[in-house]
């Protein structure tokens, strides 16, 4: 009967030492270490643009495996390959802000409308992933994401100028068109976050 006990009693802790192990967590994934962080001007508290001490880095939502910051791009590599160049520029204000302007790159597809004038990129073109829009029409104006009006006038060097009505600067992107996709790379201002 003794040994009965004492080989139960020896199954028992055996069973509680495995058992308790079973329900241990597994260890938290490690934190990259961040180079540099970079938000929005207008949501300084979220990073969008992330550079990492491994190499790796996140930009707009996306991951890359490697990053290279040049005298006029950003170069994003993909773990496929895939190599994204994002223009950029730096500069400080007058008020001693250091400020970076990226151009992130959108897809817009034209779609169906009875806009129609010698410039290719008279039309609505639609970004249906975020819900942007640019409208252009023959007489020069144009409807940015349907609230934002203004005029516009494309350049010979793959520019499109926009005149905001009201307190909006105006603002210059580059674009290109391939079939009914126009690729537009408009600037945003980033503050370094600390």
């Amino acid at each position: 009967m003794k040994k009965r006990i004492l080989v139960l009693f020896c199954i028992s802790v055996l069973l509680l030492g495995v058992l308790g192990g079973c329900g241990k967590k597994p260890a938290a994934k490690k934190e990259k270490e961040t180079v540099e962080e970079w938000a929005f001007f207008h949501d300084r508290e979220n990073a969008v643009m992330i550079f990492n001490k491994d190499g790796s880095a996140s930009f707009d939502g996306k991951s890359y495996k490697s990053y290279e910051v040049g005298e006029k791009t950003i170069r994003f590599t993909a773990e496929d390959g895939t190599v994204t160049d994002i223009r950029y520029y730096d500069e400080t204000t007058k008020d001693g802000e250091y400020r970076r302007t990226v151009y992130r790159i959108v897809d817009y597809k034209l779609q169906p409308s009875t806009l129609t004038g010698d410039s290719p990129v008279i039309g609505l073109w639609v970004a249906s992933e975020r819900n942007w829009s640019y409208q252009f029409t023959a007489k020069g104006t144009f409807l940015e994401d349907e609230v934002l009006p203004g005029h516009y006038s494309v350049k010979d060097d793959g520019t499109i100028l926009l005149i905001y009505e009201g307190n909006l600067p105006q603002t210059v992107f580059y674009y290109s068109i391939h079939d009914d996709v126009m690729t537009v790379e408009y600037p945003w201002v980033m503050v370094k976050m600390p």
